[in-house]
This record gives structure tokens, sequence and C-alpha cells, in this order.
């Protein structure tokens, strides 16, 4: 099933980056539209969307957009969006209410028990594909984690060299050879910032002997 569902399907995901203007939560932010295919490369991308623009706004306007800036839906194919769109054609989202997250049958040994089930199952597994690719994608490039200090038009121009660098790097490696690297890089500032947080700590107890005369305070009396 999963094999058809391959060559039948194209993912479609609205991801937050915390760069641009503030969101309905009054977050920094700006929302970002993008397709990836199954070889986690994006093939559609569109940017610079106010934080506070709901998904289905944003992309209600990119299939009704004219010429070359039309999201393409081709034929034959579905899109598998989130819980946050609306059902429509050749669009596809998963039951709600219904068991869905990878991570809710990993920790069950129940099998799907109805159609409805085994439907979020299936699709589960092939949108944790542009999960990772965001995952890379932000794990590679730190700025798109931080409020850089540029103009929003200049913000959403990052994202897009962004994912333009991250495809061409997936035509250089695998994308196992991408994830054990970024995995051992992720390891690696985890410990510098452990091993500068115990010399943050050990300072301040230095700092505190020095200041120490060896006096005894006197009383009142």
């Amino acid at each position: 099933m999963d094999r058809i569902s391959l060559h039948g399907y194209q993912l479609l995901n609205i991801e937050h980056f915390s760069i641009g203007r503030v969101d309905r939560k009054g977050n920094i932010s700006q929302n970002i539209l993008a397709i990836c295919d199954f070889d986690m490369k994006f093939t559609d991308i569109l940017s610079g969307w106010e934080g506070s623009t709901s998904d289905s706004q944003i992309l209600d306007d990119a299939i009704h957009r004219e010429g070359e800036a039309k999201l393409p839906v081709p034929r034959g194919k579905f899109y598998l969006v989130d819980a946050g769109f609306a059902n429509q054609k050749r669009f596809l989202r998963p039951y709600r209410n219904v068991r869905y997250h990878l991570k809710e049958w990993r920790n069950s040994n129940v099998s799907p028990v109805d159609k409805k089930e085994l439907f979020n199952l299936c699709y589960s597994r092939l949108r944790n594909i542009i999960e990772r690719a965001f995952g890379l994608l932000k794990s590679r490039f730190k700025i798109l984690k931080t409020q850089p200090e540029y103009p929003f038009k200049t913000q959403a121009k990052i994202v897009q060299a962004c994912v333009m660098i991250h495809n061409h790097i997936l035509t250089q490696n695998s994308v196992q050879e991408e994830e054990e690297w970024l995995e051992q890089e992720n390891a690696i500032t985890s410990e510098d910032t452990n091993e500068e947080a115990e010399d943050s700590d050990e300072g301040s107890d230095v700092d505190d002997e020095d200041n120490f005369d060896g006096s005894i305070p006197r009383g009142d009396g």
C-alpha cells in the first residue's frame, strides 16, 4: 500500500519559522507553504506569509493564483495536508478524533481497528517524510530558528535560499548521510553547551569565594 501511495501522492505542509512578523500567539514568525517529494527535496515553496495567516487562507491563495505562481496539482495525484486544512478535491487530510501520530502507534501493540485508523496510520507514515525534511532544513540552517534583523522581504528570501541549498546538498549526499551528520553535529553542540554551563557555574563559585573576606559579622549589640 505504501508503494502505491509513493506513486500517487505528494506531500504538502504549512510550516512556521521563527522569523518575520508577530503571529496570533505573539510569536515572531512567518508561514511557509512547502511541498516535498519522497526524496525529501522541496518541489515548491511559498514564503513570506505573516504568521497570523491561517493555513487554509494560504492554500486557497496558492491554488487560485494566475500563471506560473499558481500551485500545480498534477492530474491523478493528491497532496497530503495536515488537520489544519479542509478536505477538498486532490487534498487529503487525516480523520479527526482518530489516532494519527506515529508515536501513538509505537507506544501500543494495537493494530488499526477500522478503515479510519488504517488510513491515518498509512497517512502518518507518509507525512513523516516532510516532517523529517523540515527537521533537516532547520537543523542545518540555524538562522531559521532565530529572529534575524532583516527586512521582512529579505527574511522570506532567506527561507527560499536555504531550501535551494538543501535540495542541492541532497543531490550530493543521501538523506541517511545527512541525518547521521546532523545527529553528530547536534551531539557536539550539546556537549559544548553543557561544558560552557559547567564553566559558568565554576566561575560563579570562584567569584563567591573571592567576595568572602573571612570577617565575622558583628551583632547590633
